[in-house]
């Protein structure tokens, strides 16, 4: 058996603006810097074999705050980046709408045919990040791994993990240092323990996600 835990970074000033960030490199804001170390608290006693975290700061700093006093390394895999936004970064959604009439609206609700202007598609991200994931978990099997992402990257895992077609892919918003579990067993099957959990997170340190990304409002399934 193999344990995956997916876990969308702390907030950045661009999260709580409503700024569209992908591949833009911002580190963790204040709020950021405290969530990950509640994220460390929620992990102190998990045994870890395997931290990973994607080349932006913003996910480094997370795996940091989770891995706490552990002798751990961080690897860092690119594959799991967030989507290239192309010239939607360091924008916020006004602007975008302004620039490019109609592309937020597929972003929210028609998302397997989102391409960013200059950077990815969603399909682009999907064939990206479930390759990377599926390599890290066959590279460790029967252990237990973390890696820090990014929320688009990991919603497109998340279809891939519910085995659901590609074409009826749906926004579902990852909030941030929430932790999604999933198990590996040694026949190649994939269950979904729990997603979107940040229980870990006092009211206090919760970001609410900023009204321009927001669809529609999501609940963490799964258990403890």
């Amino acid at each position: 058996m193999t344990t995956l835990y997916l876990i969308r970074h702390g907030t950045t000033d661009a999260n709580a603006n409503g700024i569209f960030q992908g591949v833009l490199d911002l580190p963790l804001n204040e709020l950021g810097l405290r969530q990950a170390e509640a994220l460390g608290k929620r992990f102190e006693n998990i045994e870890l074999d395997a931290l990973y975290c994607t080349p932006l700061t913003r996910t480094r700093q997370t795996a940091e705050g989770l891995r706490g006093s552990k002798e751990l390394p961080i690897l860092v895999e690119p594959g799991i980046i967030e989507v290239d936004g192309g010239l939607m970064e360091a924008k916020k959604i006004a602007v975008i709408e302004a620039e490019f009439p109609g592309l937020m609206e597929v972003f929210k609700t028609d998302l397997p045919n989102f391409q960013a202007p200059g950077g990815e598609s969603t399909r682009d991200v999907y064939n990206r990040v479930t390759s990377a994931l599926t390599r890290i978990v066959a590279e460790n099997a029967g252990k237990t791994i973390a890696c820090i992402s990014h929320g688009f990257a990991i919603q497109t895992f998340l279809w891939y993990a519910k085995g659901l077609p590609f074409e009826e892919m749906q926004q579902e918003i990852l909030r941030n240092t929430a932790v999604c579990k999933f198990v590996f067993d040694t026949a190649g099957g994939l269950q979904i323990e729990y997603i979107n959990d940040d229980r870990h997170l006092s009211d206090d340190l919760k970001c609410e996600q900023p009204p321009e990304f927001r669809v529609e409002k999501q609940k963490a399934e799964g258990r403890a």
